[in-house]
């Protein structure tokens, strides 16, 4: 048997005989090839492919011995039961600036600051405490940016430089209004962001009156309230708030005339 193509050959008591066969790699002009120098029939041989700098890969063709064409995916070809020879052509393709602007309340970093055309540029998104994504464009929208996972996003880069611009906006917060007996509370708004003023007013059932209203955030922390006589206010918190009330009996005070 033979591990080396044939040049060398060795004996052995009980061997499987598997033929090698050689993979020949033409010159390239702007980037190289290599692979392996033989193998097996059914192997799977890895191409690694280096183009210059500026330049790009076109396209990587693998012929056998008969000049048919052999498949080949992700630089990497299943191994014929004859010789091959790869040939690979490479384009122009320098690489342009990819710029990514300052955003207030969050941040954005890319993976790359230069790419070619058609590389996947990588986006990192990262609000700030109570503020989410609003918009994230490239070249004003004429680049499609596509969302991924974990505050990632992805772009394919084009055929020039590219600018990214990102908003952020506050996230709005639930106001949940617990049922009361003997009387009702609403609230101007169902959400609010943080710092928003929300104004709360209640209608007592007949023969009764407010007796007291509360406003707790998510962790069960009491919001301080602006109480009036016929409405209250108060800010909202980073959280969604629960409001609760309780009503008690009007008091009738009768005066002698």
């Amino acid at each position: 048997y033979s591990n080396d193509g044939g040049i060398t050959w060795s004996k052995a008591v009980r061997a499987e005989v598997k033929q090698s066969y050689y993979v020949t790699v033409n010159a390239s002009e702007n980037g190289s090839v290599t692979a392996k120098e033989y193998a097996i029939a059914g192997e799977t041989v890895t191409l690694n492919v280096s183009p210059a700098e500026n330049y790009a890969p076109e396209s990587i063709t693998v012929t056998d011995a008969d000049g048919s064409n052999v498949p080949v995916e992700n630089n990497q070809f299943t191994m014929p039961a004859k010789a091959v020879t790869v040939s690979a052509t490479f384009k122009y393709a320098p690489k342009y600036n990819i710029t990514v602007n300052a955003s207030e309340n969050g941040t954005v970093t890319a993976d790359l600051e230069k790419a070619t055309e058609g590389t996947t540029v990588t986006l990192t998104v990262n609000p700030a405490d109570d503020y989410d994504l609003d918009t994230l464009t490239v070249n004003n929208g004429d680049v499609t940016v596509t969302k991924g996972e974990d505050g990632k996003y992805t772009f394919v880069m084009p055929d020039a430089e590219v600018t990214v611009n990102a908003t952020f906006k506050k996230i709005p917060h639930t106001i949940t209004i617990l049922d009361s007996e003997n009387g009702t509370v609403s609230a101007d708004k169902q959400t609010a962001v943080a710092g928003e003023t929300v104004t709360l007013t209640w209608n007592a059932a007949e023969g009764y009156t407010l007796d007291k209203i509360t406003v707790t955030d998510a962790e069960n922390n009491e919001v301080t309230i602006d109480q009036g006589v016929l409405a209250c206010t108060f800010v909202m918190p980073s959280s969604d708030v629960t409001v609760t009330a309780t009503f008690k009996v009007q008091l009738v005070t009768s005066v002698a005339i």
